[in-house]
């Protein structure tokens, strides 16, 4: 059950294919010089690791600056 939840809020954050390739990302620090994430990939981590918090309300400042149009519609929907 937390196994399906973690999976769907990766594919909704478009990172489920990422971390199918490596597992160890999940873990894996967020730092600014972009040593194993693009600034949109930083961008879609944290704004996966605040989803699987399972907050009643997130007040997000420009949370998805860096990340495609697409990607945008589909992390807003959830």
């Amino acid at each position: 059950m937390v196994l399906n939840f973690v999976l769907q809020v990766l594919k909704k954050c478009h990172l489920a294919e990422i971390v199918r390739q490596d597992p160890r990302l999940l873990d894996a620090l967020v730092v600014e010089n972009r040593e194993n994430w693009s600034v949109g990939q930083m961008q879609l981590v944290c704004l996966t690791r605040l989803l699987l918090k399972k907050r009643r309300i997130l007040v997000l400042d420009e949370a998805t600056t860096s990340i495609d149009t697409a990607t945008q519609f589909n992390s807003k929907d959830y």
